[in-house]
């Protein structure tokens, strides 16, 4: 699981009440999530952990026009390892470092290579949301 350090910069709601989208600033990354359910602890200006999984993401090189990912933002690839069908690719961004796994097609036919600069896409339903001090008591 991915985890980046973040405050809430912003809160909307739909009409009905039920639905929420928080905007969050991770050391400079603006990012946004789609949240069922406000906790008490959740208001701007609150500081957060984004939670995301390695298989919730993707990355792209060259990425050119418009795409309906919410979030997106520069990232350098730090590592491969490669299994026979999967690999767990590293990547160092200016909120941390975070890991996606990908098969070894992709990685292949992106002709992926340590020092790469990617993009790393991650839909706002993706993330969920825990305060840090939720994360230290498990």
């Amino acid at each position: 699981m991915n985890c980046f350090s973040a405050i809430i910069t912003g809160i909307e709601t739909d009409e009905s009440g039920s639905l929420f989208l928080l905007e969050l600033d991770a050391s400079g990354l603006q990012l946004s999530m789609l949240l069922f359910d406000l906790k008490p602890a959740f208001t701007e200006g609150s500081s957060v952990n984004l939670l995301f999984k390695e298989t919730g993401m993707a990355i792209a090189r060259n990425l050119t026009g418009e795409i309906s990912f919410s979030n997106q933002f520069s990232a350098t690839v730090t590592a491969i390892r490669s299994g026979n069908i999967l690999a767990d690719i590293t990547l160092a961004s200016p909120a941390g470092e975070c890991t996606v796994i990908v098969t070894i097609r992709s990685v292949q036919r992106m002709k992926l290579d340590i020092g790469d600069s990617v993009t790393v896409l991650l839909h706002a339903s993706q993330i969920s949301l825990e305060t840090p001090r939720m994360i230290t008591e498990n």
